[in-house]
């Protein structure tokens, strides 16, 4: 059933850039599917990040919320602990605020550096089929296309943020960098700057399939 999930969600193209209106008539669709989003929330936020967001999740709201508050109390323990984990990938140099699962359900994104919120957004941890079908150059243009305009402004801006770092891009023959490995940038920080400009008049952005 789970290869059947998958196959279906190729086919239809839901990824972390699909609308979440689209991922819950998704959801919906499929037998059983709901239920394991339910069972699974750490997993159902790995691969569709978008529904994690607060207001997003409509049914699954209760469950991603409790989630995000167990996951608190777990790293405000190793806070008060004096625990160095996690927080190599933190602007505040303690661990995160919550796993990265649950990163935007947090107002300041649980405290982790603008890359790796990007990084959470568009790629796993796990061992599984990719987060994304895309390579990061498509994640950029979709986040200066109109087709990302139903994010949050200040989850919009972050994700920019997090790409304009630079451990996000590389150069074509290496692969993809993990943030905290640092490469050199393949597209340039002032190649985002001219996004608006760059975007507001183009053509609608084309339906990508995977």
């Amino acid at each position: 059933m789970q290869m059947r999930w998958t196959r279906a969600a190729d086919e239809q193209s839901i990824s972390p850039i699909s609308p979440p209106a689209q991922v819950l008539t998704f959801i919906r669709s499929h037998p059983g599917l709901f239920d394991a989003c339910s069972w699974y929330p750490d997993l159902t936020a790995e691969y569709a990040p978008q529904l994690t967001i607060p207001g997003f999740g409509e049914e699954l709201e209760p469950v991603f919320q409790r989630a995000y508050q167990e996951s608190v109390c777990k790293h405000q323990k190793l806070r008060d602990e004096k625990s160095v984990f996690g927080s190599s990938v933190t602007t505040s140099g303690l661990p995160p605020v919550s796993d990265e699962e649950w990163i935007f359900r947090d107002s300041a994104f649980s405290e982790y550096k603008p890359d790796h919120v990007a990084y959470a957004y568009f790629h796993s941890e796990m061992f599984g089929p990719p987060v994304s079908p895309f390579e990061e150059a498509d994640h950029l243009f979709w986040l200066l296309s109109q087709s990302s305009s139903w994010l949050p402004d200040r989850i919009h801006e972050a994700l920019i943020q997090g790409m304009r770092g630079g451990s996000m891009w590389h150069r074509p023959e290496n692969k993809i960098q993990k943030p905290g490995r640092r490469t050199e940038p393949y597209l340039t920080p002032s190649m985002i700057q001219k996004r608006k400009r760059k975007f507001s008049d183009g053509p609608p952005w084309p339906k990508m399939t995977g």
